[in-house]
């Protein structure tokens, strides 16, 4: 994976890894895939409370979406998966992009971007598969 996604090497907390903290995340992402309960594994990019918030979530998997979103935006999308099925059993990372022409305004509902994404148990419960990496 390493050698075909190159670009995400550059990004400087996947390259230090700070005292392994990666490899538990990843390590308690799998257990929590294989415990036999319903799931969703969201993760959230660049955290910044400068960037607008109440933007336009952009949903991708295998953990290759580098950007930004506000705070606030993740604690809209946390609380809509709580009432969101077709989040159960997926992981995903979301950006945000910025709405300084009104251009993307926010959906009503996540709903449909959610029922797009694939579930972590095509894959073996391993997450996202390579073929959907590649693709987003």
């Amino acid at each position: 994976k390493k050698l075909a996604l190159e670009g995400c090497a550059g990004i400087p907390i996947v390259r230090l890894n700070p005292f392994g903290i990666l490899d538990v995340k990843r390590e308690s992402e799998e257990t929590l895939r294989t415990c036999g309960v319903d799931y969703t594994i969201f993760r959230p990019c660049g955290l910044n409370d400068s960037w607008p918030s109440n933007q336009r979530p952009i949903f991708s998997q295998g953990d290759i979406a580098v950007g930004r979103i506000n705070r606030k935006d993740v604690a809209q999308i946390l609380v809509s998966i709580l009432s969101a099925p077709d989040a159960t059993g997926k992981t995903f990372e979301a950006i945000t992009i910025a709405n300084s022409d009104g251009y993307y305004p926010p959906a009503s509902s996540l709903n449909t971007a959610l029922g797009r994404l694939e579930s972590d148990s095509i894959n073996g419960g391993k997450g996202p598969s390579e073929e959907v990496v590649r693709a987003t």
